[in-house]
């Protein structure tokens, strides 16, 4: 019986045995391995800078069917004191190792608005025919329409109110940008005529107030405008370079009623044709003048020459040498300009250097009494430009015909200064009188009182309109935001 129950026992004592060992097996494999860890999930992040710590796995304590967490420590990477020898290949002069550049963040620019210009206004019941009429560009922003206005100024630059008469002139944007490069109005106001930047050259218009549009000069007439010079002073007939004339050494006389043409051609001298620059009415209207220019092409060993010839108005053959001078370039346009006396005339025109094709402008005067021409006042060098650009250069006589204001330009250390002067006709002495500026100074002109000199001024990518006394203590804003080196036109049919 003992021997019966010994071996049952034996036998218990083995399945506890067999049991406990199952047991335990189960139990160890619901227990993740640090390799297991290791791979599932791609955890922890491949590569060797992470360890796991060496504490006991899984901690004590740690309730059961619950997944127990494990310690990640990041091994810092450490640069080494003394950095590698650089390459065979590295340049001597070079830094070693090779300082780290810190990219630089993209961004857009803030593209500005233009600004809002302080006016000085006049009282609104200060009477208009005590008033300046000043037509000019107004620019509303970057690629917008071009709308002229109409602005009344008194005798100090002060503005009677914000335009009210306004003309849209339809040609839309220019470009990237667009320019208005030169206005010129009859002394009625009925027509003006413009010239328009594009892209590749520059278009003229004629418009008419009554109608509120463009003539259609090639409708109307048969032909383009090449330049347009000037208006008669009864605003009946205007003088021009069309494009049917392949010839530079004429220009017609229109009327714009008819379109009647009569045509005026210089004459050559010395087997040469002269090409015409500019051409403007005497102030009463009976004579013509035309600034001439000469250009040694012909192979002949010919200088360069300038000339004023006059004309009877109506009379193509009656063409008059006032004045002419060796080493007188091209005259820039609308800057020939009688004196209102009618005995003198001015403009703005090259002198011939040493240095190949460079030129420097001066303000030339010519005097019908002496016929004597002469550069008097150096201006600035000349810079080639695709097409002609009125009031890049510019000067205008007082109302009394004493003074001439005109801009200049300086070259210093490369960078271009403006100025404004004032040249006393009699004395030849030159007074300051705005400047020097980096602003681009251009169309310098008088008012009607002669109180005023009005002149451009071009930003970065807008203009204004000022205005300075005689005597500087007043400089003021008058128009703006306008277009780059921005014409305007005086209209005092009022008075």
């Amino acid at each position: 019986m003992k021997k019966h129950f010994k071996s049952l026992a034996s036998f218990s004592i083995s399945v506890i045995a067999l049991l406990l060992l199952a047991l335990t097996f189960t139990f160890l494999q619901k227990i993740p391995s640090t390799n297991a860890l290791r791979s599932a999930n791609g955890y922890p992040p491949p590569g060797d800078g992470y360890v796991i710590s060496e504490d006991a796995y899984p901690p004590p304590g740690t309730p059961p069917n619950v997944t127990p967490t494990i310690t990640l420590t990041r091994i810092p990477t450490v640069n080494p004191l003394t950095p590698a020898p650089p390459p065979d290949f590295w340049p001597t002069d070079m830094p070693w190792p090779p300082p780290t550049s810190t990219p630089k963040p993209y961004f857009t620019p803030v593209v500005e608005p233009f600004p809002t210009l302080q006016f000085v206004f006049l009282d609104e019941k200060a009477p208009d025919e005590e008033l300046d009429s000043i037509w000019y560009p107004y620019y509303m922003g970057k690629n917008a329409e071009i709308v002229l206005e109409e602005l009344k100024i008194d005798e100090m630059g002060k503005r009677k109110e914000n335009p009210k008469t306004k003309i849209e002139l339809g040609f839309g944007p220019m470009a990237d940008s667009p320019r208005l490069l030169a206005l010129q109005m009859t002394s009625d106001g009925t027509y003006f005529a413009y010239q328009a930047a594009e892209r590749e050259g520059a278009v003229w218009n004629i418009y008419e107030t009554s109608s509120s549009t463009n003539l259609g000069i090639k409708e109307k007439f048969g032909f383009l405008l090449g330049d347009f010079y000037r208006w008669s002073p009864d605003g009946k007939y205007f003088l021009a370079h069309i494009d049917k004339d392949d010839s530079r050494a004429s220009a017609s006389l229109i009327g714009i009623e008819d379109g009647k043409r009569g045509m005026l051609k210089a004459s050559e001298h010395d087997g040469v044709l002269p090409e015409i620059d500019d051409m403007a009415f005497s102030p009463d209207g009976n004579l013509i003048a035309a600034a001439l220019s000469y250009h040694p092409y012909t192979g002949k060993n010919n200088p360069w020459m300038n000339e004023i010839s006059i004309w009877k108005t109506g009379d193509p053959s009656s063409q008059e040498l006032l004045c002419r001078g060796e080493n007188g370039k091209d005259t820039e346009i609308h800057t020939l300009k009688w004196s209102p006396d009618g005995q003198k005339l001015l403009w703005v025109g090259g002198l011939e250097t040493t240095e190949v094709d460079r030129w420097v402008l001066y303000l030339w005067l010519a005097d019908r009494s002496t016929g004597k021409c002469e550069p008097i006042i150096e201006m600035g060098i000349a810079r080639g430009q695709g097409f002609p650009v009125s009031g890049k250069f510019s000067a205008d006589w007082s109302p009394d015909g004493s003074q001439i204001a005109f801009h200049l330009i300086e070259e210093i250390d490369g960078d271009s200064f403006y100025r404004i002067a004032l040249l006393d006709i009699n004395s030849r002495t030159v007074m300051d009188l705005a400047g020097p500026t980096q602003d681009v100074l251009s169309h310098v002109q008088f008012s009607p009182s002669g109180d005023l000199v009005i002149y451009s001024i071009s930003r970065i990518d807008y203009g204004e309109i000022w205005a300075i006394s005689l005597d500087g203590r007043v400089n003021t804003l008058i128009a703006g935001p306008t277009t780059i080196g921005a014409p305007f036109w005086f209209n005092t049919k009022q008075k």
